[in-house]
């Protein structure tokens, strides 16, 4: 019994907490065989379990299911279908769906939409090798009358595959090349021949003597265009998916919170399933790893839209639409074949319209309206009341002190992430990190040292202190519809808040130099900086990666282009030529412009939406910082 109350219940709580809920589960079920009554144990199975029947089509298939995060083979056997109310956690399982003489299923699905979890196996005999079956019909998504079920590869073309696509002569075969080749709008006359590898042999751009480096046959083939992707898949009887396809398999409202546990923010590719990047419908790595090229071109100008993000690219990459110019060979460009079982409709393999803000022909608000926006944005100084939480050592040239305070608003906590380094002299710089869209899904607040900590733990080995805010609508204190109009206002005015009250915490710590304060942003980060330095005047630098005036509908109040020209900080932004999202001529260069700040650096590397060059970049930070913030005396042996 005292194990029951004083282990068993609290580890559940904290996996529950942690979106764990089948391991949860197993501890509750040993339990409540010792303490079947107590009141904490009845709390969590109401909260974190519910009551479920199982059916599959044939009836008897053998259903097992494990957590998310559990080993691929560690399932826990259900029984064979139709299972009648069986306790299950809460929330997403991978499910595995086994019947002689059928596929068998390996797949997500959710607990919590209904009564029952339902799943149907095709007959094995009709199965596409190496595909899986996606439902057409999403609700809500306006294509629930034309998008009909349809296969997709489980896994992205691999180096084995397409090299199999050389060797039959695939560049030479004229019947798999169907779409005109066009550079600069006009027809290039054989360009397959262009295709090269890196000596001249036909094949990937980094490929040597007409094959793929040793060891990587089951690594994504990368660097082919997407004329390369497209003749590929004809070449065996398949097509690029569309971008609806390809969405509907990918199935963001289920996998974008997954997205940050894919192939993200490493070096290289992963073989292909190697990852625990499962799809909602049994694909691997469309998340990250290498971005798929599809269907669909952009109304605007003919380039070909290049999805999922890639391995050296942030995780929000996975739900962010990209697109480039079809001749393209970039190493992180591969693809995955879709197929179809009835002609697809006209209507989904048309061009798609970028939505893309033209800020050159805008005009800011004027000063008046400015000073209206201006006023949604103050608190009142209101105590502090902060308290330090925990002290963790993870790292040996840092230490994490876990803080919290009063929240400008309400009687909510701020809770705060101080990066304190182990060498550097006291009193520290401090840097305060404003992160992407991303940690508006995920768990944390811990969660985002391993995903986040490429962007910013060098800053902290430089001798200066890394601040993170929990902001209001972000991580464990997320809030609904965060994304829409309204929604983002809100978040912003509150992280605004949130921001302020941070660096009135800041004021108070003697470890700390409040007179030398950055901000850094990184995506969304970056496109709310110019809102965030010019509502708060204590910041001597900032540093905006990967941002820019979005084309997202929102309101005014809550746009970045109201607050450009008021910011006075000394601003560095840093971007990629090609990034999609944030367009070099009609999102970063107005933004730079528009600044008020004359002290302005605008670096633009030749990439996508956050450069991947990122040695140069750790320069162009950390050279920025010494030269507004001061040069940090690094004290060794400390």
């Amino acid at each position: 019994m005292r194990w029951a109350r004083a282990v068993a219940l609290p580890e559940a709580v904290r996996l529950v907490g942690q979106r764990r809920n089948l391991p949860a589960l197993r501890l509750l079920r040993q339990a409540e065989r010792i303490v079947p009554h107590d009141p904490l144990l009845l709390q969590v199975l109401r909260e974190s379990t519910c009551r479920v029947t199982v059916v599959t089509v044939p009836t008897g298939a053998d259903v097992s299911v494990r957590d998310f995060f559990d080993a691929a083979d560690e399932w826990e056997p259900l029984g064979r279908a139709p299972i009648k109310n069986v306790r299950l956690p809460v929330w997403l399982l991978v499910w595995r769906i086994a019947a002689e003489g059928f596929q068998t299923k390996e797949v997500l699905a959710r607990t919590d939409l209904g009564e029952s979890v339902n799943f149907s196996l095709r007959p094995t005999a009709s199965v596409p090798p190496g595909m899986v079956d996606v439902p057409g019909a999403i609700p809500g998504s306006g294509l629930e009358t034309e998008l009909k079920e349809f296969w997709i590869d489980q896994y992205e073309v691999t180096n084995r595959q397409f090299k199999d696509f050389v060797d039959r002569g695939g560049y030479e075969r004229r019947d798999y090349w169907t779409e005109p080749i066009v550079r600069n709008g006009a027809p290039v006359p054989d360009a397959r021949r262009e295709f090269r590898d890196r000596t001249g042999r036909p094949g990937p751009a980094a490929w040597e003597l007409g094959t793929y480096p040793d060891g990587e046959a089951d690594y994504p083939v990368g660097g082919v265009s997407w004329y390369e992707a497209a003749a590929y898949c004809r070449s065996v009887g398949k097509e690029l998916p569309s971008v609806h396809h390809w969405e509907a398999a990918a199935f963001f409202p289920a996998m974008t919170e997954f997205a940050s546990y894919s192939r993200f923010g490493a070096a290289s590719p992963t073989p292909v399933g190697a990852s625990r990047a499962l799809g909602f419908f049994g694909t691997y790595d469309m998340a990250g790893n290498v971005k798929e090229w599809v269907w669909n071109g952009t109304v605007q100008d003919g380039r070909r839209y290049v999805l999922g993000g890639s391995w050296n690219e942030p995780s929000y990459m996975f739900s962010s639409h990209d697109a480039q110019l079809p001749l393209e060979r970039q190493p992180t460009y591969g693809f995955r074949c879709a197929k179809y079982d009835a002609p697809v409709a006209q209507s989904l393999l048309h061009p798609v319209e970028a939505l893309v803000r033209d800020y050159r022909r805008e005009r800011p608000v004027d000063d008046t309206t400015y000073a209206v926006f201006q006023s949604l944005y103050r608190y009142d100084p209101l105590p502090l009341d902060a308290r330090v939480e925990s002290t963790v050592d993870r790292y040996d040239y840092a230490r994490i002190e876990q803080v919290s305070f009063a929240a400008a608003y309400g009687s909510e906590r701020v809770p705060v992430l101080l990066f304190l380094p182990r060498t550097g002299a006291v009193p520290y710089q401090a840097v305060i990190w404003f992160p992407g869209s991303n940690v508006l899904s995920e768990p944390g607040p811990f969660g985002l040292v391993e995903r986040e900590q490429p962007w910013f733990l060098f800053l902290v080995r430089s001798g200066r202190a890394v601040v993170v805010p929990i902001y209001k609508g972000s991580f464990e204190r997320k809030i609904r519809g965060v994304l829409s109009p309204h929604g983002w206002r809100d978040f912003l005015i509150q992280a605004s808040k949130d921001l302020g009250r941070t660096v009135d915490y800041l004021e108070t710590r003697r470890d700390l130099d409040a007179a030398k304060l950055a901000y850094y942003g990184i995506s969304s980060g970056a496109a709310a900086g110019p809102v965030m330095t010019a509502i708060e005047p204590r910041f001597r630098a900032s540093i905006l990666l990967g941002g820019g005036l979005s084309s997202l509908p929102m309101w005014s109040e809550a746009e970045a282009f109201s607050f450009v020209p008021r910011v006075r900080v000394p601003t560095l932004m840093i971007n990629g030529r090609h990034d999609f999202f944030f367009p070099l001529e009609t999102s970063q260069v107005p933004m730079f412009e528009w600044l008020g700040t004359r002290d302005k650096r605008h670096r633009v590397f030749e990439s996508g939406h956050v450069p991947s060059e990122w040695h140069e970049v750790m320069k162009e930070i950390l050279d920025w910082l010494d030269q507004h913030l001061g040069e940090v005396t690094v004290l060794h042996g400390q």
